[in-house]
């Protein structure tokens, strides 16, 4: 007697199978393989309303096969999405997406219970704010899955980040609602082809951990320059933001780099706010930097809203200083 027990090999083969365990799956199947034992497999598939079993199944092999295949299912799982958008587009694009395929949407507080749901106030245009709700949120009918709202650095800017808490029968449903939350806040961001400015760090200097943009009031006055000037401007600002598509068609370029260099008074915030509106007017979003040390983090997040002007105060200083040979390749054409 060789103490082989075909039965127990078989019931490990199942169980490994189930577990997502690939590497014991085949090692059970060899042991049963060079014994000449037939190799039952059965799989669990959830279609119509019938339990349906395989001709000549063995009804032993297919109640242990579905006890693993539950056992498998109600193992919970958590998994870290990031989506490559603001935050702020992503929390609201997730409100969205629990609304259209859940119909509710249950925010909760922090996971100790200690903390009320957090709701954020953020600029959407001069004047006018929305309430971003941020989080934990409970999903309905799905045993107690959560995902909860958080941030991460991807490729040197601040993106959206879902944390995912489920069983794993849920966890193909789930990935389908993540891509929900991608698709609406890639066509529906807050911001996109609006005018606002941001800071990437406080007075102080420390840096903001979640940059919100602030919007300003677009003044309606035009400047008025030499007509050489004016031609400068039209060719190297105007031209690409009102034909950026012929432009594009041509096989040409948008990047330009300008500067606009002048003294005090002579109409540079002026000429960027009337570049503002011609941007918005054609579908551009337009971003305002105060601070020429953010240049590259504003670079960097405005990959998010192209087409976009990026418009920086004082640059040529900060890339005359040494200090910034990015900032000084910023400025040329591409």
């Amino acid at each position: 007697m060789s103490g082989r027990n075909p039965e127990a090999t078989l019931l490990r083969a199942l169980g490994s199978l189930a577990n997502g365990d690939r590497n014991g799956f085949q090692k059970a199947v060899a042991e049963m393989s060079a014994a000449g034992d037939s190799v039952y497999n059965p799989g669990v598939v959830r279609t119509g309303d019938q339990i349906v079993l395989p001709e000549g199944a063995d009804i032993e092999d297919v109640i242990n096969a579905l006890e693993n295949q539950r056992d498998s299912e109600q193992q919970f799982v958590q998994f870290l999405v990031d989506i490559p958008v603001s935050p702020w587009d992503g929390a609201h694009a997730l409100k969205q997406a629990l609304q259209s395929e859940l119909g509710i949407v249950i925010h909760k507080g922090c996971r100790a219970g200690c903390c009320p749901p957090r709701q954020i106030d953020v600029e959407v245009d001069f004047g006018k704010s929305v309430s971003i709700p941020w989080g934990r949120f409970s999903l309905p009918n799905m045993a107690d899955a959560t995902i909860a709202t958080g941030s991460t650095i991807q490729d040197g800017r601040l993106v959206f980040q879902c944390d995912v808490n489920c069983q794993r029968l849920y966890e193909a449903r789930l990935r389908r609602l993540l891509d929900k939350i991608k698709e609406i806040a890639t066509k529906e961001s807050l911001h996109r082809g609006k005018a606002f400015s941001i800071a990437f760090h406080d007075e102080a200097g420390g840096k903001i951990e979640m940059p919100a943009p602030k919007f300003f009031q677009l003044t309606p006055e035009r400047p008025i320059f030499s007509q050489e000037l004016e031609r400068a401007i039209e060719r190297n600002v105007f031209v690409p933001i009102r034909h950026a598509d012929q432009l594009i068609a041509a096989g040409e370029s948008l990047k330009r780099g300008v500067a606009f260099v002048g003294n005090y008074g002579v109409g540079k915030t002026l000429l960027a706010s009337h570049v503002a509106r011609a941007a918005t007017a054609n579908g551009w979003t337009f971003i305002y930097v105060k601070n020429p040390i953010e240049l590259q983090e504003a670079l960097r997040y405005a990959q998010q809203y192209q087409p976009v002007v990026v418009f920086v105060e004082d640059i040529r200083s900060h890339c005359r200083s040494g200090t910034n040979q990015r900032g000084q390749r910023a400025l040329e054409p591409a």
